[in-house]
């Protein structure tokens, strides 16, 4: 996406920010360190991440969706 100054996602990329998202609109746990393909999501500012807690009280570090990140997705859905 040029206009946007991001670099265009691979597929698994954006599979993976299509999950991370899916996973918070549905109120599931959040993504922790385990998931794939998100140091290129990081680095475009598309995700972050914050400190969670699964529900049995255990704390992990979770990746979310920045509001950058909703944007471009909103565009890709757009487009189809």
């Amino acid at each position: 996406m040029r206009s946007t100054g991001i670099r265009p996602l691979t597929p698994f990329m954006l599979e993976t920010l299509m999950e991370i998202h899916e996973r918070e609109l549905l109120g599931q746990d959040l993504c922790d360190q385990r998931t794939r393909h998100v140091k290129g999501l990081v680095e475009r500012k598309l995700i972050a991440t914050r400190l969670c807690s699964t529900k049995a009280g255990k704390s992990y570090l979770g990746f979310y969706v920045t509001d950058a990140g909703k944007e471009y997705l909103s565009k890709q859905n757009s487009k189809r």
